[in-house]
Order: structure tokens, then C-alpha cells, then sequence
């Protein structure tokens, strides 16, 4: 396709979803063209050797397994650090996506702050 043809032109589209949006949840891309999803989150760990993570995962199958990308607080050496962490993954059309939280310790969590979706 030629570089100036409109359906290989990028996203045209871009949404605020955090309100529609929680962590641990499938969704499936179905706008039938590459979904652009940023995650924002804020974790934070009670003790040292916690973790507070999210997982960022998509492939065809519901739910998805393939881990894309990883952000936040693996097995802190600090007492009680809290950070924001950003990712952004593309999902194929018709794939299904989701952040899922990985929290060890009990002083672990983590809080969605912000999700935008580009198609």
C-alpha cells in the first residue's frame, strides 16, 4: 500500500477509557484495525521484597497469555516506595488485551490512573 493511503495512515481516534477500564479485565479489540492502548498505574509496596506489578498481555485467546510488557515494583529492597509506571502495547484486530495486577506481599497494590485507546 502506498505510504499516503489513508488506511495505513495511523490512528484517527483517540479515547479516554479509564472509567470504563479496570485491571484484571479482558477486552477484545473489535474496531478492525491496530488498537493503541497506554496504561498508567501507581504502585506501591508496604515492606521490602514486596511486588507490585501489572502485566500487560494480548494474543488471540480469551483470556490472553502472552505477556508484552511488564511495569511497576519487583521485589522492592526499600520500605514503603510508591512510583507511577506507564506501557503501551498494540493489539491486533479481533485480539483481546488486559493489565493484569501481580501483587506479592500484603502492603502490595496497585491503582489504575489512567488508560487511553488510539484506532
Amino acid at each position: 500500500m502506498p505510504l499516503n493511503n489513508p488506511a495505513t495512515a495511523g490512528p484517527t481516534h483517540q479515547t479516554d477509557v479509564t472509567a470504563s477500564r479496570a485491571l484484571d479485565t479482558v477486552y477484545q479489540n473489535t474496531t478492525g484495525v491496530p488498537l493503541y492502548v497506554a496504561v498508567t498505574v501507581h504502585c506501591q509496596t508496604g515492606n521490602a521484597m514486596e511486588t507490585a506489578r501489572v502485566i500487560m498481555q494480548t494474543d488471540s485467546a480469551n483470556p490472553p497469555t502472552v505477556a508484552i510488557l511488564y511495569m511497576g515494583i519487583a521485589q522492592s529492597i526499600a520500605l514503603n516506595p510508591q512510583n507511577n509506571h506507564a506501557g503501551f502495547i498494540v493489539v491486533l484486530p479481533g485480539n483481546y488485551y488486559k493489565a493484569q495486577s501481580d501483587l506479592i506481599g500484603v502492603g502490595a497494590s496497585v491503582t489504575l490512573f489512567r488508560w487511553i485507546e488510539w484506532y
